[in-house]
């Protein structure tokens, strides 16, 4: 029985092994190759899954395929991720470390989160209070939160930092919120990006030999993938829009 051994040393069985009469013989024996696995059903009543072979003998494995959608969902997390970062730093009207805590400011060189280097608390609904580790920090924090124009005025009295949040009138509540739902469009775009691609991996697969109906039922897994980050991103917009406008 001949054999067709890959690149990464799996043994695959030519279509010329099966009998002249069966339905497979149509295929370029050449290039169409079984996996011993399947080999085994491929005169019964189960179809055998098909792999193409290239002119290096490399063969389209199943965990690739898969590779192509864990892939996508890791770009996906990543915008909703980057979302819920950005969200932070939309104010609500009200005292939250949150705000200020990924703002980044020099430490001996490094960029650090100011949650890196000082301890962050809020003294009341209105007031933030930001207690460096070291003294000689205050100024670099009192510097990096001017320079993140939060619009909030660090008030440093050489021992603590404080951050008074004014209250957010009507208008500028409206305003936050039109930029949160701005934020959920932005990162619905990066689900979309990640989407296109693996959409475009699959159909580059299936071109190189991939089963039209496992092309088929990936693209449908993708697109599930897509439809439940989309419903996560406007979910988070729509929590962040209540917290805003809450007074």
């Amino acid at each position: 029985m001949p054999f067709a051994r890959t690149t990464t040393g799996k043994e695959v069985v030519h279509f010329s092994a099966l009998p002249k009469n069966e339905p497979h013989s149509p295929f370029c024996a050449s290039e169409i190759c079984l996996h011993p696995k399947a080999f085994g059903r491929a005169c019964g009543k189960q179809l055998p899954i098909i792999y193409k072979i290239n002119q290096h003998h490399q063969i389209m494995d199943a965990s690739e395929i898969s590779l192509i959608l864990e892939i996508a969902e890791e770009s996906m997390d990543g915008a909703l991720d980057h979302l819920q970062h950005e969200l932070l730093r939309i104010r609500t009207g009200k005292a939250s470390g949150d705000l200020i805590s990924n703002v980044l400011v020099p430490y001996y060189g490094t960029p650090t989160p100011i949650s890196q280097i000082a301890n962050i608390s809020t003294a009341d609904a209105r007031t933030i209070l930001i207690q460096p580790w070291e003294r000689n920090m205050l100024s670099p924090i009192e510097k990096g939160i001017f320079e993140a124009a939060l619009g909030i005025t660090p008030q440093n009295d050489g021992q603590v930092i404080r951050l008074t949040i004014p209250p957010l009138t009507e208008e500028r509540r409206r305003e936050m919120a039109k930029k949160a739902r701005q934020c959920g469009e932005d990162s619905k775009v990066g689900v979309r990006a990640a989407r296109q691609k693996a959409m475009d991996e699959i159909k580059k697969s299936v071109k190189a030999g991939l089963s039209e109906d496992i092309g088929k039922k990936k693209e449908e897994e993708i697109q599930a993938l897509t439809k439940r980050y989309n419903e996560k991103v406007e979910k988070t917009v729509e929590i962040k829009e209540k917290d805003i406008m809450t007074v």
